[in-house]
């Protein structure tokens, strides 16, 4: 499996763009935002619900996160990565995560309480969260 730390393929602006990973472990720590076109398909997240989201107004801006955009993952694990959005974002995807967790644990028998948060047991896009990216710097004139 191969180990993927996004703030390593991001540039100045934390913006990722136009990337798809398939069978690889995203590890943090770090956190996401989903900007536009981020599509989930069987991945999973380690940690409780109550410590991977974060809630931002949708008016306020924020830095130090990832910004993803056209971006695909494809039966990847993400270990110590939160999420950020606006609240109503922030429900979609907790839903979608919630629902892929609550399929995948009744097809193996298993107890909802048995196992870390969601694998997302079918594709599933996330919902745009319009969490505004950082500014770019500005230039320095001399």
């Amino acid at each position: 499996m191969q180990v993927v730390r996004l703030v390593d393929l991001v540039g100045v602006d934390s913006i990722l763009r136009d990337q798809t990973f398939e069978d690889a472990l995203i590890v943090g720590p770090a956190v996401i935002a989903p900007l536009e076109r981020v599509t989930m398909q069987n991945c999973s997240f380690s940690g409780d619900e109550n410590s991977l989201f974060i809630e931002v107004q949708p008016d306020r801006s924020v830095i130090g996160v990832i910004g993803l955009i056209a971006t695909t993952f494809k039966r990847c694990r993400f270990e110590n990565v939160g999420i950020i959005g606006p609240p109503d974002a922030i429900e979609a995807i907790r839903s979608a995560l919630l629902q892929g967790t609550a399929a995948q644990q009744a097809e193996q028998g298993m107890s909802p309480s048995a196992q870390p948060m969601a694998p997302v047991s079918e594709e599933r896009t996330v919902p745009e969260a319009p969490v505004e990216a950082p500014a770019e710097p500005a230039s320095e004139s001399r």
